[in-house]
């Protein structure tokens, strides 16, 4: 009985909360980029891709229907998609003072820690000074050029592993990264395995994949409502939070 009770109570704590979202944000909504019609409460929530299929196939849909610039809204909360490269470019690189802005992707920052990553801060002092480091070391053709020798060494051990063993080619792709390789050897002076699985390698492959499970863009009901990450673990419906 208590169990139920606090079940009601959740849910009617969460339909509060959306109705006083979308009160407040229809106050203050701006015309959007053109999309589909979406539904009362759910919004575009069906036009989202179908589970298994990528999303830049689905989307991709959208410039012919829309344009260059389409968004998609769920409970409030929009999706503005750029389906062009010199679009993209004008939008995020000209004009990044106004554009520099990140989303607020609960589940990857708060609750899987990703938050301390510069592609995740938001237009913070922080995130100017990591950026301007970037900047220092990476951002010009010649402060690029010091780390040639250590892409070559690593394209050279990719090719040599491909070369010994043409049929395991993919796999020593995966398990030997050349980006990853040399990110590593650029960033910490770490040399990895170069004859079999390197344990870092290894960490950061898993470390991608899981981060882009956790931000895919609205794909997690806590990012659509932020208060149900003070849900307690064991609550129904808060099966996220196991999975952080």
């Amino acid at each position: 009985m208590a169990v139920t009770s606090l079940v009601v109570w959740g849910l009617a704590s969460l339909i509060g909360y959306f109705v006083y979202h979308q009160s407040t944000q229809g106050k203050k909504q701006r015309k959007l980029p053109p999309g589909p019609k979406p539904h009362p409460i759910l919004g575009n929530l069906k036009h989202f891709p179908p589970d298994g299929t990528p999303e830049y196939q689905h989307w991709i849909k959208h410039k012919d229907l829309y344009g260059d610039i389409s968004s998609v809204t769920v409970l409030g909360m929009t999706l503005v998609i750029i389906h062009d490269k010199q679009v993209a470019h004008d939008l995020l690189e000209q004009a990044s003072s106004k554009t520099s802005g990140r989303p607020m992707m609960v589940m990857a920052n708060k609750l899987c820690g990703y938050e301390s990553i510069v592609l995740c801060q938001s237009y913070t002092p922080t995130f100017r000074r990591c950026r301007k480091y970037l900047h220092r070391e990476l951002g010009t053709k010649v402060s690029a050029a010091q780390f040639r020798g250590v892409q070559e060494t690593e394209i050279n051990r990719q090719l040599v592993r491909a070369l010994n063993e043409p049929g395991k080619w993919l796999e020593h792709f995966k398990t030997g990264s050349s980006a990853g390789a040399a990110v590593l050897k650029m960033a910490y002076g770490y040399t990895i395995e170069p004859h079999k699985p390197d344990p870092l390698v290894n960490l950061i492959d898993k470390m991608m994949m899981e981060f882009s499970l956790a931000a895919v863009p609205m794909a997690w009901a806590v990012d659509i409502i932020p208060a149900l990450q003070h849900l307690p673990e064991n609550f129904p419906g808060a099966a996220f939070k196991k999975t952080a």
